[in-house]
């Protein structure tokens, strides 16, 4: 369903909600929410990457996030 959301939505930001807030209404998704107490790291705009990237280097650091973060494939 997101394949396809993005490959119809072109260039620009998706709007991840309503794209499954659509997919929730027509029965095809069900989505559980977690609660924390950590921070959202949102990645809108060029500008965000290094704010995200140092934070998330940040996470590894502390152990809270594995290392490496993404494995090889």
């Amino acid at each position: 369903a997101l394949e396809t959301a993005w490959a119809a939505h072109g260039e620009g930001e998706l709007f991840l909600p309503a794209v499954i807030g659509d997919r929730i209404e027509a029965g095809d998704a069900r989505v559980d929410l977690l609660a924390t107490d950590d921070s959202w790291l949102g990645v809108t705009w060029p500008d965000d990457r290094l704010r995200v990237r140092e934070r998330l280097a940040a996470l590894v650091a502390e152990g809270r996030y594995p290392a490496p973060l993404w494995g090889t494939r």
